[in-house]
């Protein structure tokens, strides 16, 4: 679907601004719109080194590598390409999370953690992962560090719910002991969240069920 040029200019330097301001509440499926966008704009200021259709474009790569060095006569053009390169940084790291995520890598998701510490996401998956080898502390540390970015960034307490049930969809937790406790109060706490969020019964009889899982940890 192509946009017209000036809706892409406009949403292309609102993307710079968010991106200056710090926002790290992009979910994956935004900044890929974003990178989107970015492409679409670039191909229509022939700044962009593939066509449509994946061919290379000689001149759209000699401007592109310009503006990628901030050399190109075009100020906006050389703000977009800031913008293109850091979404396109995030994905790259947004693919090393999933496949950590996948692959149980706990020193993978540091490494992404570490390129981007501000990414509340990362760090519930990596409490839950933590928790479901055993680490507590690790739980314990990733867990309040998603606590602190959410009060500071003011991320909604549904979200985060949501967050924390895909993350124990996505790890499996021993279903005794100290982990399976703390997983259905985790989860109990989210279901509720989500109850009074929407008022959706469903939340609520997940939230009882997951209160009387926790007792069932010996």
């Amino acid at each position: 679907m192509r946009h017209p040029l000036r809706v892409l200019m406009m949403v292309a330097m609102l993307v710079v601004t968010v991106l200056l301001a710090g926002c790290e509440d992009f979910t994956p499926a935004d900044r890929q719109f974003v990178r989107d966008l970015a492409e679409e704009w670039l191909r229509e200021r022939n700044m962009s080194p593939t066509t449509e259709d994946g061919q290379v474009d000689l001149m759209g790569t000699i401007r592109f590598g310009q503006a990628m060095m901030g050399r190109s006569d075009d100020p906006d053009a050389n703000a977009i390409l800031g913008a293109y390169g850091a979404v396109s940084d995030v994905l790259a790291g947004d693919r090393a999370m999933d496949n950590a995520r996948k692959n149980g890598d706990a020193a993978a998701m540091d490494q992404v953690i570490q390129q981007r510490p501000h990414d509340w996401t990362y760090r519930s998956s990596r409490a839950i992962l933590a928790l479901s080898q055993g680490d507590l502390a690790t739980y314990e540390s990733q867990g309040q560090a998603v606590n602190d970015l959410a009060q500071k960034e003011g991320i909604p307490a549904g979200r985060l719910a949501r967050q924390i049930i895909v993350d124990y969809q996505t790890f499996t937790i021993p279903e005794t002991g100290a982990p399976c406790a703390r997983k259905y109060s985790d989860l109990s706490n989210a279901y509720q969240i989500l109850y009074e969020e929407t008022g959706d019964e469903a939340y609520l009889a997940n939230a009882m069920v997951a209160t009387d899982m926790m007792v069932g940890c010996q």
